[in-house]
C-alpha cells in the first residue's frame, strides 16, 4: 500500500507540474517524451543484439548519437547500406538500423529452416497505374464497376496513399503516430476513399444477395470476380458489407501499387534496349498466339518463355527494395506489404526462438524483426554470371539448356536465390496473378506499340553499365522505384 500512496504521491506532483507551465511548453513535453521514449527503446533493442556480438551498419566512427545517425543514414542511403552489409557479412548476422525498428539481416543458409516456422514463433507513373488500375478492376469489381470513373480514381489513389502516408509514419515515433496522421493529407485521402467504396460496392454487394436468393441456378450465374469470391467465402462478422470492401480495398493496393512498378521497370528496360528485345518478345507472342487460335488462355502465357525471362531479370536488377517485397496477398496483406521494401523474407518472432544450426547459437529474440538481403544475392557473382548486365533472356536459356526444367527460372519461382515474393510457406501467393496481368498487358503493348525513351541519353548511365541509358532507379531508405518523371514514347504499329 505504501508503494501505492508514494506512486500516487509523484504522479500528482508531475501533473501539478506540468499543469503550471506555459502551454507551449506542453506541447513541447507532449511530443519531447514519446520522442525520448523511442529513442530509448531503440538503444535498448541495440544493446540486445550487441549482447550476441551483432554487427551494426551505419553507425560508423561516430561517437555522439551512433545508432541515431545510423537511421538517418538509412533514409537516404538504406539500400546501400544493405549491400555494403551482405558484402562483409555474406555468412553472419548483421543489423540495419531502420526507421522504425531494428531489422537483423540473416544470411540465407538459415532460410530453409525458418521457413516453415508456425505463426506462433514467426509471422510473416501514373500511366501504367492506371492501365494495371484497370485490368485489375476487371477482375476484381466486374466489367461494369470496372469502368467507373470514380471506383478506378478511388482504388489507384488508395494505393499511392497508403505507400505515401505509411512512410510518412514509420519515421515519427509510434506514439504521436495518431497525432501525426490527424494532419496527413494522405490519411484524409485514405478515410475519403474508404467512404466512396462503400457506397459504390455496398449496393453491389447486397444487390447480389437479393439476386442470389431469388434464382434457384445462381452458382452457374453467379458472377466470376473477386467481390463474389470475397462474398462466398466470407462467414459470420467478415460477412458484413463493409468488412468485404475493406479486403477488396486492400486487395486492389496490393496488385496496384507493386505491379505498376514492376510493370514501369520493365517497359524502361523494353525501351532502353527496344530493338535488341522488342522484335523477338513481339515474334514470341505471334506464335503463342497462332498456336491457340488467337486465343488469350492461361496456357497461352505460360508459353510465353522469353517474355517472362525478361520480366523477371528487370525484376533481378530492380528489386522492389534490398530488402524486396515479400508478400503483399497474405493476411494481414496491408500489415506485410507496408514493412517494404533489398530484403526478403520479412518476419517479425513472436517468441524467443534459437537457430539450431548457427555457431557459436544465436537467439532470435522476441518481437525481434529479421529479413535476408535478397537484392545483393540476386546481383552476386556467386549466384549469377555477369550479374550487373541486364541479359534479358538469360533465365530463357537457363531452362532450355541441357538438364534444364520448364518449370524453373520462371517469374514466380522462389528459392534462396529468388526471394523478391519470399519463400517457403508465406511466399507471396499473388504472384501468380501478377506475372499473368503484366504478360497480357505486355503482350498487347509488343503488338500494338513501339516503345523507346523520349531521350535516350537524358537518363543518362545507369549502375547497370555505363553503355546502358535507362534512367536510374529513385531510393528511399531501402525502397527502390522507378522515376515516375521519365517519358517514354509509344509508336503505334501500323496496321
Amino acid at each position: 500500500m505504501g508503494l501505492l500512496v508514494n506512486s500516487t504521491s509523484i504522479a500528482r506532483e508531475l501533473w501539478l507540474l506540468f499543469s503550471q507551465t506555459s502551454i507551449l511548453e506542453q506541447v513541447i513535453l507532449i511530443f519531447a517524451l514519446p520522442f525520448l521514449w523511442y529513442l530509448a527503446s531503440s538503444a535498448k533493442s541495440f544493446i540486445n543484439h550487441d549482447r550476441q556480438n551483432v554487427p551494426v551498419m551505419g553507425k560508423g566512427a561516430a561517437i555522439i548519437l551512433p545508432i541515431w545517425r545510423a537511421r538517418l543514414r538509412y533514409i537516404t542511403q538504406g539500400v546501400d547500406m544493405i549491400h555494403e552489409g551482405y558484402r562483409k557479412y555474406t555468412d553472419t548476422i548483421f543489423q540495419i538500423p531502420t526507421v522504425n525498428q531494428n531489422l537483423l539481416v540473416l544470411p540465407t543458409k538459415y532460410v530453409n529452416e525458418l521457413k516453415s516456422l508456425p505463426e506462433t514463433t514467426m509471422s510473416s507513373s501514373q500511366a501504367v497505374a492506371d492501365i494495371v488500375g484497370r485490368t485489375s478492376a476487371r477482375i476484381f469489381v466486374g466489367k461494369e464497376l470496372g469502368r467507373n470513373a470514380l471506383w478506378l480514381e478511388t482504388s489507384i489513389d488508395f494505393a499511392r496513399c497508403i505507400f505515401l502516408g505509411s512512410g510518412i509514419l514509420k519515421v515519427v515515433p509510434a506514439a504521436i503516430r495518431p497525432v501525426v496522421a490527424l494532419f496527413s493529407p494522405y490519411m484524409w485521402r485514405i478515410r475519403r476513399h474508404h467512404r466512396n467504396a462503400r457506397k459504390l460496392l455496398t449496393p453491389e454487394i447486397l444487390r447480389r444477395r437479393q439476386q442470389a436468393a431469388a434464382t434457384a441456378d445462381w452458382k452457374a450465374k453467379k458472377p466470376n470476380d473477386m467481390i463474389q469470391w470475397l462474398q462466398d467465402a466470407s462467414e459470420g462478422s467478415d460477412a458484413r458489407p463493409e468488412r468485404i470492401v475493406d479486403r477488396q480495398l486492400g486487395m486492389s493496393f496490393a496488385a496496384i501499387h507493386t505491379t505498376t512498378n514492376h510493370l514501369t521497370n520493365v517497359i524502361y528496360d523494353l525501351a532502353a534496349r527496344w530493338d535488341e528485345y522488342g522484335p523477338e518478345l513481339r515474334a514470341e507472342v505471334e506464335e503463342v498466339l497462332t498456336e491457340t487460335d488467337r486465343q488469350w488462355k492461361k496456357t497461352t502465357l505460360t508459353k510465353l518463355s522469353k517474355m517472362d525471362s525478361f520480366m523477371k531479370e528487370s525484376q533481378r536488377l530492380n528489386p522492389p527494395s534490398a530488402r524486396m517485397l515479400r508478400c503483399p496477398f497474405l493476411m494481414p496483406w496491408l500489415w506485410i506489404a507496408l514493412i517494404k521494401f533489398a530484403v526478403s523474407f520479412n518476419r517479425k518472432i513472436q517468441t524467443s526462438y534459437t537457430i539450431p544450426s548457427s555457431c557459436p547459437p544465436y537467439t532470435l529474440a522476441k518481437d525481434s524483426y529479421i529479413a535476408v538481403a535478397a537484392g545483393p544475392i540476386s546481383s552476386s557473382e556467386s549466384v549469377y554470371e555477369s550479374p550487373s548486365m541486364f541479359d534479358g533472356f538469360r533465365f530463357h536459356r537457363m531452362r532450355t539448356a541441357p538438364g534444364g526444367s520448364a518449370q524453373s527460372h520462371q517469374f514466380v519461382t522462389t528459392g534462396v536465390e529468388s526471394m523478391t515474393f519470399g519463400h517457403g510457406r508465406f511466399a507471396c501467393p499473388g504472384r501468380f496473378f501478377a506475372s499473368n496481368e503484366s504478360k497480357i498487358i505486355l503482350a498487347l503493348l509488343l503488338l500494338q506499340y513501339e516503345v523507346r525513351f523520349e531521350d535516350a541519353e537524358k537518363g543518362g548511365p545507369t549502375e547497370r553499365g555505363a553503355e546502358l541509358t535507362r534512367p536510374k532507379n529513385m531510393v528511399f531508405a531501402d525502397a527502390c522505384f522507378p522515376d515516375p518523371n521519365v517519358k517514354v514514347l509509344f509508336k503505334r504499329r501500323a496496321p
